[in-house]
């Protein structure tokens, strides 16, 4: 494992977005694209092959949602000071909490 060789790099995974990507692209449940990505190691081969297709806000979550039931850590982030109102970013965090 790159972790145990490595134990002070920072690894930058997939995002929901590029497993979304990756799961309509196959035509694989979110499921089964994280499963397979974990046997593989993550291999450099498949990052080359990621789109810039966006997932909505569902489908992030559901993303994330099977990530975590099969103990995979992940991170959130959020693009802000564009168009949207102090609201919606409230909604967002309240979203990630749950």
């Amino acid at each position: 494992m790159i972790r145990a060789d490595f134990p002070t790099l920072h690894i930058k995974g997939f995002t929901a977005v590029e497993i979304h990507y990756f799961a309509e692209k196959y035509n694989k449940s979110y499921e089964t694209v994280l499963l397979e990505l974990m046997q593989a190691g993550l291999a450099p081969r498949v990052r080359r092959k990621i789109c810039r297709d966006k997932v909505d806000g569902d489908g992030w979550i559901e993303i994330h949602r099977t990530a975590h039931r099969l103990g995979l850590k992940l991170n959130c982030t959020m693009l802000y000071g564009t168009i949207e109102a102090g609201v919606e970013r409230i909604e967002h965090l309240i979203k990630l909490r749950r």
